[in-house]
C-alpha cells in the first residue's frame, strides 16, 4: 500500500484547509483521512507518479546588484573614462623621453616624479554619507541594503557610510523618518536645511517600512489610476475564481476515483494559485506606489516651505524587507510583494552614487585647467633651456610666503572668532533676562499641571513625560529651547553669513598679496625670463581659492550644526546637555536619596534631615534656580556654544594653514626643478630636451582635444551638477 507521502490528493478536510490557506503545500504535507471504503479504493487504484510542482518550486535567482547602471554617476561615464585614459596617455608621452634618455640626474628624476604626482598618484577622495533618524534597526537594515560587502560598487566609488552618531563628519546625509512623521517632522526640516546650506545633492529623505494600503478609501488617484485599480481587482477576482473552479473539478475527480486526472488538475491549480498571488502582489504594489507618491509630494512641499533649497531634495519610500528577499532568492510562489525596482533601493543607491560627482568634477577641473598645464609649462621651461640662472639670492623670497602664511591665517581666524563670539554673546546677554522670566512662567505652569510625585518622575526622565490616557506629552527641554529659538535663529542667520563672507574676502586678498609679491620679486630680480614660473604661481591661486572655499563651506556647515543644537529639539541640543545635571540634582532631592551617614548625623543633633520647606518645594525651588536665573542654564548654554565654536575654528584654521603652506612649498620645489643650479647641457641632455619638446606638443594636443571635449560634456550636463 502506498505511504501517505505518495498519495497525491487526500480527502475533503485538507482540501478545505488548502482553500482557506493557498500557501499550504498541496502534496508533501497532506494527511490521509482514511476510512474502509477509501482505503479499499486507494489499494485498488493505479497510483500515478507524484506530480512535480514546476511553478511553485521554481527558484528565482538572487538579485545581482552588480548589474545596476547608475547613469547619474560621473565616474561610470564614457567621458570620465576618456579623461582617465587621457591622463595615462599624457604620462606615457612625456615620460617616454626620460625613460629612453642616456642622460639621468637628480633634476630629470624630479621631473619624472612631478609627472607621476600630477598624472598617476591621484588619491581618490572619499565621500562620507551619514544615516540619521529612525530606529537602530531601520538604520542597520538600510545600511545592509545599500552596502552589501567590501567589494560593493559604491565603496569602489569612494562612498563611506556612517551612523547618526558620526553625522557631523558627513558631507552628505540620508535622513530616515517614519510614514506619518515624514510629512511634518521639524527635525527632518532642520537637518535638510543644514545640509542644503553645504551645496546641492547633499541629502536624501528616506522612509523605510511603508505601510500597506487597506482598500482605496482616501487614496488620492486620478480617473486613469482608479481604472487601473479596477482592472487589477478584476484580474485578481478572475484568478481566484479560476482556482475555485479547478478545486471543484478536483473534488469531482477524487469522488469518482480518477486520481490521475485529479493530479493533473492539481498541478494546474497550483499554477493558478501562483498567478493569483502575483496578481495580488501587483495590486498591492500599485496601491502602495500611489500612496507613497502622494505622501512624498507632501513631504517635498513641506520641505520647500521650510527652506527654499529643499525643493530639489529627493524623498524616497523604500522597502528593505522585500529587497533582502530578492537578494537571497525565492521561489515563484513566495515572490515578494514589491519588485526590486519598486523597493526603491536601486534608485537610492543610484542617488548615493552621484554624491561623489561634485568632488570628481572639481578634481577634474583642477587637473584640466591648472595642474596639467602647469606641468607642461615646467617641462617646456626645462626642455627649452629657458631658465639657467643661479637662484640662491631668491631663496629668501621663495620661503617668505611659507613663513608668513600660518601667522596670516591665524590672525584672520582670531578676528573671525572674536566677531562671532561677540555676535552670540551680545544677543544672548540682551535676551537672557527675558528667557529666564519666561522659564519661570513655564515652571509655574508645570507645577500647576502635575502632582509632586509626577513631577519627580518627570525629573528622573530628564524632563519628559510621554502622552498616555489622553494626557498631552511633556518635554521641558524642548519647551525651554522654544523660548530662545527665535533669537538663536536670528543670530545664526544673516549676521553670521556677513561675518564669514567678510572674513573670506579679506583672507583671500591677503593670500593673493603673498603670491603677488613673490611674482613681482621673480620679475624684478633677474633679466632671465621667469614667465613660466610666474604663470605657474598665478595658476596656483586656483588652489588657494579652492582651499578657502572648502574652509568657508566647512565653517558655514559647522555654524548650521551649532544653530541646530541651539534651536531644534534633539538629544544633543545645548540646552538638554545643560539641563541634565539640573534634572539629576532635582530628582535626588528625596528622603531615600539621603546617605546613611548624613541621616545618622542629623539624628544625633536631633535635627530633621528633610528640608524645612519640604521635599516637593525644595525640588521646585531647585528647578527654578536652574532655569529662571540669568546665571543658570542659559549661561551654560552660552558656554557650550562658545566652546564648540572655538573647536570648529581651530580645526578649520589648522587644516587651511596646512593646505596653503603645502601649496607654497610645492611651488618652491617645482621652481627648484625648473631653475636648476647649473649651467650648460650635455649632448645627451640636449637630445632628451628635443624629444621632450616633441612629445609635449603631442600631449598638449591630446589635452586640448579629446580630453577637453570629454570634460566639457561632463561639466555642461545638468544631471552631474
Amino acid at each position: 500500500m502506498a505511504t501517505p507521502e505518495t498519495i497525491p490528493f487526500p480527502a475533503s478536510e485538507d482540501r478545505k484547509r488548502r482553500a482557506e490557506d493557498p500557501s499550504v503545500d498541496t502534496i508533501s504535507t497532506k494527511k490521509v483521512r482514511a476510512d474502509d471504503h477509501q482505503q479499499e479504493q486507494r489499494s485498488n487504484a493505479v497510483v500515478p507518479p507524484p506530480s512535480v510542482d514546476i511553478v511553485s518550486t521554481k527558484k528565482v535567482q538572487p538579485y545581482d546588484h552588480q548589474q545596476e547602471r547608475w547613469f547619474s554617476a560621473v565616474a561610470l561615464t564614457k567621458a570620465w573614462a576618456t579623461l582617465e585614459d587621457g591622463r595615462r596617455r599624457i604620462y606615457e608621452l612625456i615620460t617616454e623621453p626620460f625613460e629612453l634618455a642616456k642622460h639621468r640626474d637628480q633634476y630629470t628624476e624630479r621631473h619624472v616624479k612631478s609627472c607621476k604626482d600630477t598624472l598617476l598618484y591621484i588619491k581618490q577622495e572619499s565621500i562620507t554619507v551619514g544615516i540619521s533618524g529612525g530606529s537602530v534597526e531601520d538604520r542597520d537594515s538600510t545600511l545592509k541594503s545599500l552596502l552589501h560587502h567590501f567589494e560593493d560598487p559604491l565603496r569602489k566609488l569612494g562612498v563611506i557610510m556612517v551612523d547618526a552618531a558620526e553625522r557631523q563628519a558627513a558631507g552628505h546625509l540620508i535622513i530616515l523618518t517614519d510614514v506619518a512623521g515624514s510629512k511634518d517632522d521639524p527635525v527632518v526640516s532642520e537637518q535638510v536645511k543644514a545640509m542644503c546650506a553645504l551645496g546641492n545633492k547633499r541629502v536624501v529623505v528616506v522612509v523605510p517600512h511603508p505601510d500597506k494600503v487597506d482598500g482605496d478609501a482616501g487614496l488620492a488617484q486620478t480617473q486613469d489610476q482608479a481604472n487601473k485599480i479596477l482592472e487589477l481587482l478584476a484580474e485578481c477576482a478572475r484568478l481566484r475564481s479560476l482556482v475555485d473552479n479547478i478545486d471543484n473539478r478536483i473534488v469531482g475527480y477524487e469522488e469518482a476515483g480518477n486520481f490521475a486526472q485529479a493530479g493533473k488538475d492539481g498541478q494546474e491549480k497550483r499554477k493558478a494559485e501562483v498567478q493569483a498571488k502575483l496578481a495580488d502582489n501587483k495590486l498591492e504594489a500599485y496601491r502602495l506606489g500611489l500612496r507613497n507618491k502622494h505622501n512624498a509630494a507632501v513631504v517635498v512641499e513641506n520641505l520647500a516651505k521650510s527652506c527654499k533649497a529643499a525643493a530639489l531634495v529627493p524623498v524616497l519610500y523604500i522597502a528593505n524587507g522585500p529587497y533582502a528577499e530578492h537578494l537571497a532568492g525565492h521561489s515563484t510562489k513566495a515572490s515578494p510583494m514589491l519588485s526590486v525596482e519598486q523597493t526603491n533601493i536601486p534608485k537610492l543607491r543610484g542617488l548615493i552614487a552621484s554624491f561623489p560627482n561634485e568632488v570628481l568634477l572639481k578634481e577634474a577641473r583642477l587637473r584640466q585647467n591648472t595642474a596639467i598645464p602647469e606641468l607642461f609649462m615646467r617641462l617646456h621651461s626645462y626642455a627649452s633651456g629657458e631658465v639657467r640662472e643661479r637662484k640662491l639670492d631668491l631663496d629668501v623670497h621663495l620661503k617668505f610666503p611659507e613663513s608668513q602664511s600660518d601667522r596670516l591665517i591665524q590672525q584672520h581666524f582670531e578676528q573671525l572668532g572674536r566677531k562671532l563670539r561677540s555676535a552670540i554673546n551680545t544677543a544672548v546677554k540682551d535676551k537672557v533676562q527675558g528667557w529666564a522670566t519666561q522659564a519661570g512662567i513655564l515652571c509655574t505652569k508645570y507645577e500647576a499641571q502635575v502632582s509632586s510625585d509626577v513631577f519627580l518622575t518627570i525629573m528622573k526622565r530628564h524632563g519628559r513625560r510621554p502622552s498616555s490616557g489622553g494626557r498631552p506629552p511633556i518635554d521641558m527641554s524642548s519647551d525651554l529651547v522654544g523660548i530662545s529659538s527665535s533669537t538663536m535663529q536670528h543670530i545664526f542667520g544673516r549676521p553670521v553669513d556677513l561675518v564669514v563672507h567678510k572674513f573670506v574676502r579679506s583672507l583671500t586678498r591677503d593670500i593673493d598679496t603673498l603670491s603677488g609679491n613673490l611674482a613681482s620679486k621673480l620679475q624684478d630680480t633677474f633679466s632671465v625670463n621667469f614667465d613660466a614660473s610666474i604663470r605657474s604661481l598665478n595658476r596656483a591661486k586656483t588652489r588657494f581659492q579652492i582651499s578657502v572655499e572648502t574652509t568657508t563651506s566647512n565653517i558655514l556647515g559647522g555654524m548650521k550644526e551649532l544653530e541646530r543644537k541651539a534651536c531644534a529639539p534633539g538629544e544633543d541640543t545645548y540646552l538638554l546637555t545643560a539641563m541634565v545635571p539640573i534634572y539629576e540634582q532635582v530628582w535626588q532631592l528625596q528622603v531615600n536619596a539621603i546617605d546613611p551617614v548624613t541621616k545618622e548625623k542629623t539624628k544625633e543633633k536631633n535635627r530633621d534631615p528633610r528640608p524645612p520647606e519640604g521635599w516637593a518645594n525644595a525640588r521646585k525651588a531647585a528647578i527654578r534656580k536652574g532655569v529662571a536665573q540669568v546665571d543658570g542654564v542659559w549661561a551654560t548654554v552660552r558656554g557650550l556654544m562658545n566652546q564648540e565654536l572655538e573647536t570648529l575654528l581651530s580645526e578649520q584654521m589648522t587644516a587651511l594653514q596646512k593646505e596653503i603652506c603645502t601649496a607654497f612649498q610645492a611651488f618652491r620645489r617645482e621652481f627648484d626643478t625648473t631653475c636648476a643650479d647649473k649651467f650648460g647641457s650635455s649632448p645627451a641632455e640636449l637630445e632628451l630636451q628635443q624629444a621632450l619638446l616633441e612629445n609635449l606638443e603631442k600631449a598638449r594636443e591630446h589635452l586640448l582635444g579629446p580630453m577637453r571635449r570629454a570634460f566639457d560634456a561632463l561639466e555642461k550636463d545638468p544631471k552631474y551638477r
